[in-house]
């Protein structure tokens, strides 16, 4: 297990990074996979290839965030590779981040043969879970769910943060098949967070007033509620690593923007049927694909 390979996002353009995250990993003896990320802001990047993943905001401008988007492609590249891999699981960082080497290799340990989707080894989620409560591994759906309900979210918890998780193969399994069925409606952090929500999670959720409810899981309650889909709702089992963070977001370079790319809530509509059925078959090809290759 000491010998797993970190996958690292990077955008071409993007050398700087590239090179730190390198000499990062060259001093802890660790060679990364560097993973080209599609650039959003390219003005030849076919997005038209996605637009039934994008949905109905595909032609709205204003929500239309080519670099949310294109980042959340560029994750899902990285499950693809894991979900084909040799190895059980794989590491994966985004390029903007403090490298921990003695808590990677701890982790790498405590997880041993435990099951999970995935685990989220960064400060922003760390911070999620105060100290009496920790745990080793702490499940984030009751725990979003509880502090929804006590009202502590919006107070002491940050944004989620995909800067750097472990997924196994029936995480990255799950999380293309998420994307697959339920579209690109929010940013992949999010995304990744929010589909912990079991069904009877979101039924307490519903009931609590909207003031109490954070927009991003509103819109996710919203587009469940309103989607035309026939798949069913995905549930990741998805966990926070406590005893130590492996990666820290710099603050001395600019951030990789991270764009809210949900719907307005209550205003989601039905697609075509052809548009529906054409994606029915896309999912049901690459999926077919998936299973021969």
């Amino acid at each position: 297990m000491s010998k797993i390979v970190p996958y690292v996002i990077n955008l071409k353009r993007a050398a700087e990074r590239r090179e730190y995250m390198k000499r990062q990993f060259s001093d802890a003896g660790i060679k990364p996979y560097i993973v080209p990320a599609y650039d959003g802001h390219d003005k030849t990047f076919p997005f038209f290839i996605y637009k039934d993943l994008m949905g109905q905001w595909w032609n709205n401008y204003e929500r239309f965030k080519p670099g949310a988007v294109a980042c959340f492609l560029s994750h899902a590249k990285v499950w693809k590779y894991i979900l084909k891999g040799p190895l059980p699981w794989g590491v994966v960082f985004e390029d903007d981040i403090d490298f921990n080497n003695g808590a990677f290799d701890r982790v790498l340990k405590d997880i041993g043969s435990k099951d999970f989707d995935v685990i989220f080894i960064d400060s922003s989620m760390h911070a999620w879970v105060s100290a009496e409560e920790k745990q080793t591994f702490v499940e984030i759906s009751s725990y979003l769910v509880a502090r929804l309900e006590d009202g502590s979210y919006s107070k002491h918890m940050p944004w989620p943060s995909a800067s750097a998780y472990v997924v196994s193969k029936k995480g990255a399994r799950k999380l293309l098949y998420m994307m697959e069925s339920r579209g690109i409606n929010m940013g992949v952090d999010y995304a990744m967070v929010l589909n912990t929500l079991r069904s009877d999670h979101q039924d307490r959720l519903e009931e609590l007033p909207d003031e109490q409810v954070p927009f991003p899981v509103r819109c996710l309650l919203n587009n469940e509620k309103y989607r035309f889909v026939l798949n069913p709702p995905i549930c990741l089992d998805n966990y926070i690593y406590t005893p130590e963070f492996v990666a820290k977001q710099r603050t001395d370079i600019d951030s990789t923007i991270k764009h809210e790319i949900f719907l307005q809530n209550g205003v989601l509509a039905r697609p075509s049927l052809m548009r529906f059925l054409f994606a029915k078959l896309t999912i049901w090809v690459n999926q077919w694909r998936a299973n021969f290759q």
